[in-house]
């Protein structure tokens, strides 16, 4: 969040009563009792089919083309603070601007 709040995007942190403004989930979690990231996502798109998802991996970024949501993004850890805030700008910048193109 902190890479956020440094690049000036407002950010709002789950649970506190507001709209999340995306997914970011670790693709998988081992013995995670809630799931994985993938079924998170895929539970987030169930309600919102333009949900923004980015997925985040040290070891399973070769499972997101089966797994993974149509255009969402996928980070390999461990990768830097603005390659998160440009994923979250393309993917704001896809859902909002009328882009309709499937990934």
């Amino acid at each position: 969040m902190d890479a956020f709040a440094a690049f000036g995007t407002p950010v709002v942190a789950p649970g506190i009563g507001r709209s999340m403004l995306l997914n970011l989930c670790c693709a998988r979690v081992p013995g995670a009792a809630s799931g994985d990231g993938w079924e998170v996502a895929r539970a987030a798109r169930e309600v919102d089919p333009d949900f923004p998802v980015i997925y985040m991996s040290g070891n399973a970024s070769n499972q997101w083309p089966i797994q993974g949501v149509p255009k969402s993004i996928m980070l390999n850890k461990p990768f830097a603070p603005v390659q998160l805030v440009t994923a979250l700008s393309q993917l704001l910048n896809e859902n909002y601007s009328g882009a309709s193109d499937a990934s």
